[in-house]
């Protein structure tokens, strides 16, 4: 694609609305999990995100990906309101080693090396429940 074709791809994908906006998602019923589980779900993605995990040399996530609308670094991306599916596989493919990025994500292979499935799932769900920025 030449230059021009980029920007105006970029445009246009920038202008696009959600497909379901955060106010409609709510804390709905999401991938078969009932509300119960959903919120303590949510509640232990918050404090991984928070306060990491000492026992297996897990940081916190907030660290480098606040919840706050201001981004820490333009390095790290925001994660609010992505799609927790998206955000599985990438820390599933930071921790295979078959994720690159920017000369920042190496720095994600120590920080989910310790995460176990379970743990991936809420902290990804939890992030995917924050509004977008």
């Amino acid at each position: 694609m030449h230059q021009q074709e980029i920007e105006d791809v970029s445009r246009y994908y920038s202008r696009l609305k959600p497909f379901l906006s955060n106010e409609s998602q709510g804390r709905a019923k999401t991938n078969n999990r009932d509300a119960q589980e959903e919120d303590a779900s949510f509640e232990r993605g918050a404090q991984i995100a928070a306060e990491g995990i000492a026992g297996q040399d897990v940081p916190a996530c907030a660290d480098c990906h606040p919840a706050t609308r201001k981004p820490f670094k333009n390095a790290y991306p925001a994660l609010m309101g992505q799609y927790q599916d998206y955000l599985e596989l990438q820390i599933r493919l930071f921790q295979n080693r078959s994720r690159g990025g920017s000369q920042s994500a190496n720095l994600m292979h120590a920080a989910v090396d310790g995460l176990k499935l379970d743990q991936i799932r809420d902290v990804s769900f939890y992030y995917s429940e924050l509004p977008a920025r």
